[in-house]
């Protein structure tokens, strides 16, 4: 377990709107946290499945995520701020109540996050996911050209139903997205 050397703040969430459920906080570069509810599982289990983790980053260069939980109106979070995530082993991930100390994860994958209940604790479960498509930011960068394709492979002169758009720019990169219109 790799522990971030990232001094964070506590954070000032107003516990008692997150009095009743189960919730995730994830911290944004800003500081900012974002809450997400956690779906029910069928054994107890509360879950979410994260497919973009670009605007929660902190951290080095924002290459980490960090997180904690919010249990009926309690925060949970890591036994030392910072602790980088065990992936696929929740027993290692035990969640300490009243405090804010985050877990961490390295951004630019998909996760499924799921906290279990057993024998008196909380855990915190996650998996790792497929990479996610934002690598870099295009902000900056000018657009050569557009070329739109159907599923089929075939070129067209414009998006029309499932299309596969690839933008190609003029440092040579290009980005592949999918639209619907």
């Amino acid at each position: 377990m790799a522990v971030m050397a990232i001094s964070m703040a506590a954070y000032a969430l107003d516990l008692n709107s997150y009095a009743e459920g189960t919730y995730l906080v994830l911290i944004a570069q800003d500081g900012q946290e974002n809450v997400i509810n956690l779906v029910g599982g069928d054994s107890g289990d509360s879950y979410v499945t994260l497919t973009d983790v670009a605007f929660w980053q902190y951290g080095p260069e924002g290459t980490y995520a960090g997180f904690y939980f919010v249990i009926d109106g309690v925060a949970y979070g890591a036994p030392v701020d910072g602790t980088e995530a065990v992936l696929g082993n929740a027993m290692f991930n035990e969640l300490v109540g009243e405090t804010t100390n985050l877990y961490t994860l390295p951004t630019g994958y998909s996760y499924s996050i799921c906290i279990q209940f057993n024998d008196g604790s909380w855990y915190c479960y996650v998996a790792k996911g497929l990479p996610t498509a934002v690598n870099e930011l295009a902000a900056d960068k000018t657009v050569a050209s557009t070329r739109y394709y159907n599923v089929a492979g075939q070129q067209m002169p414009q998006a029309n139903g499932l299309t596969i758009v690839v933008t190609t720019y003029t440092d040579g990169t290009t980005a592949t997205s999918k639209v619907f219109k």
